[in-house]
């Protein structure tokens, strides 16, 4: 655990700020829940924080108490967090200490929220970011209804606020009844995006409608249709799948808002870049791996770097650039794995809640082959990240090629199932799954889904696997393309592999599939 002494008298104001709303003094067994688990936390004794002794210290339950057969627990450490996420989004929006409760724990998380906040107002110096959801109208005489509805607005805010360059506005009271009069009082806030949607219901099927409109232009930028069976035994699950699907198909690194604003970049002319932009840039070069998009923002991050040398975004762009020269490269390969682990390790220190810091570090360790830090930082990092496909599929390349592949094609699959826009260099490792179980036919439908022009490993694995399939003639094209994108693979191959993959039997195995296909390594 982190070091609070110094920060122990701002932690417990910001709790008893929190517990004496009005909201949280008529729940006054969620008062006692939250002030015992952050006093643990800050008295350092967070390792106690179990359901067995919340429940005895909390809920006065006796000592035959098994929270595996008794839910009371983690029935009101439901209702705990969803009490917190409405505090940050209404009345503690402004709060600069942020306390939360991660799912699948009772260990508070606490972080000091000033640098974000600085960081976000920066980003909307020349893009408008500002978003919020209004509670959606139900069209039905259905009751059960209001508190789904209510529900569902407040989860899609907060898996909002996840994503770090939108900023997230609380929405307008409910006593403002016209729709053209909470449209002007939106509009008052300098509100650019607006969610909102509509419920019908019949009997317990409902259909949901949710669409997102920019205010600037009055057009809808979405239209979604979902149908729920309120019948099911877990409604907050459902609310839960639904809010991470919109708020990820809106504002994840490929979703609507940011595609809508790259497109305007790239329309405008002698147009100078902020770093929004250039983040927004790296969000396409990922997706695409252009080499001319590449080299576009590799410029355009040197030069912005002059301007703002401390920021952590560029820094952890500027060091992923690098981790690819690395890869790539044989002369100058020392110099690029050393200075990308530097940039990667200063990004992350100036400010640890930067996702792309955290993805930058994760490169960082990963390559660095420190395993056991490389374990800690996913494990912590994926308790909070949103199911974005740029977080989840890095963290995914990289536990799978250091041999979790059940967790990463897990995550993967994930990724594909919830996500329209992801990079297809995922296949590789849905492709790896299969073929390091010699299970040819499954890779080689896996690979014809990874399509990347210009990336080496599409032309490695598709020669590999019709090696092993003996289907030569094949292979033998897919080797020709390889040797010309890498003329010396033969001789560099094997060392080239090596730096992802972290198993040598598969580095050997693929080898062998070469071997198959004709050549000779």
């Amino acid at each position: 655990m982190e070091d609070l002494s110094k920060k122990k008298d701002l932690i417990e104001n910001q709790l008893e700020k929190i517990i004496n709303t009005t909201e949280f003094k008529s729940k006054p067994l969620l008062q006692k829940f939250l002030a015992h688990v952050v006093t643990e936390y800050i008295e350092g004794r967070e390792k106690q924080l179990k359901g067995y002794s919340i429940g005895i210290d909390v809920f006065n339950q006796n000592d035959n108490f098994d929270p595996d057969q008794n839910a009371l627990v983690r029935i009101h450490a439901g209702r705990l967090r969803r009490l917190i996420k409405e505090y940050y989004l209404d009345e503690g929006k402004e709060d600069t200490v942020i306390i939360e409760i991660p799912k699948g724990r009772y260990i508070p998380k606490i972080t000091f929220d000033n640098q974000v906040k600085e960081e976000k107002t920066l980003l909307s110096q020349k893009h408008n970011m500002t978003v919020t959801v209004l509670p959606f109208s139900i069209l039905s005489e259905n009751k059960e209804l209001n508190y789904f509805a209510q529900g569902l607005a407040q989860e899609i805010s907060y898996e909002l606020t996840k994503y770090d360059h939108l900023d997230v506005v609380g929405y307008i009271p409910n006593n403002i009844s016209s729709s053209f009069d909470k449209l002007q009082e939106i509009k008052k806030q300098n509100i650019r995006y607006l969610i909102e949607g509509d419920l019908t219901s019949f009997g317990k099927q409902v259909q949901l409608f949710i669409r997102l409109k920019d205010l600037t232009t009055d057009i809808n930028l979405s239209n979604e249709k979902i149908k729920i069976n309120l019948a099911s035994d877990n409604i907050f699950q459902i609310q839960e799948n639904i809010s991470s699907f919109i708020a990820n198909k809106i504002g994840a690194e490929y979703g609507i808002i940011n595609q809508k604003i790259n497109e305007a970049i790239n329309l405008k002319q002698n147009y100078e870049v902020n770093e929004y932009d250039i983040t927004l840039k790296y969000y396409h070069f990922v997706n695409t791996l252009s080499p001319n998009l590449e080299k576009k923002l590799e410029a355009d991050v040197a030069s912005y770097l002059q301007k703002s040398p401390t920021s952590a975004t560029l820094l952890s762009i500027q060091s992923l650039l690098f981790r690819r020269k690395y890869v790539r490269s044989e002369k100058e390969a020392e110099d690029y794995f050393r200075r990308s682990g530097e940039l990667a390790e200063t990004a992350y220190k100036i400010d640890p809640q930067n996702h792309l810091a955290q993805i930058a570090l994760l490169n960082k360790t990963f390559y660095h082959n420190e395993r056991d830090r490389f374990i800690q930082l996913t494990n912590k990092h994926l308790e909070y990240t949103p199911s974005s496909p740029i977080r989840l599929g890095t963290y995914a390349l990289c536990l799978s090629f250091y041999g979790e592949w059940e967790q990463g094609k897990e995550m993967v699959d994930e990724i594909i199932k919830k996500n329209i826009n992801f990079p297809l260099y995922i296949y590789g490792v849905t492709t790896l799954y299969h073929y390091r179980k010699f299970d040819y036919n499954l890779a080689l439908e896996e690979v014809n889904k990874y399509h990347v022009p210009g990336l080496i490993w599409e032309s490695i694995l598709k020669s590999a696997i019709f090696g092993q399939l003996n289907k030569v003639d094949i292979a033998k094209e897919h080797i020709r393309l390889l040797l010309e994108l890498d003329p010396d693979f033969q001789k560099n191959g094997r060392a080239f592999m090596s730096k992802l993959l972290k198993e040598n039997v598969l580095v050997e195995h693929i080898i062998s599939g070469l071997n198959k296909a004709g050549l000779s390594m």
